[in-house]
């Protein structure tokens, strides 16, 4: 979800917390989904994740979503990682 000021913070309600962990193993791949449609406010907007993160190593569409991919060692994505 968005923290109100254009950036994205881990949403944690249906999720895992270890999914959200700094320690990734190197190589780890991680995928962030945003909409291609204006949502819900707890969806993540594509300009949003792209402000946070910066552009994806890979991207792909499927039906409304776009399905951005990081590596996990990428220091922009462990920023927004729990500790």
């Amino acid at each position: 979800m968005s923290d109100g000021q254009g950036k994205i913070k881990p949403f944690e309600w249906v999720a895992k917390k270890a999914w959200y962990q700094p320690k990734l193993p190197s190589g780890t791949r991680v995928f962030v989904l945003a909409c291609d449609v204006p949502q819900p406010p707890d969806f993540y907007e594509e300009p949003d994740v792209i402000r946070t993160l910066g552009e994806p190593k890979e991207k792909y569409h499927f039906a409304s979503f776009i399905i951005n991919v990081y590596e996990g060692s990428d220091e922009k994505l462990c920023s927004i990682l729990l500790p």
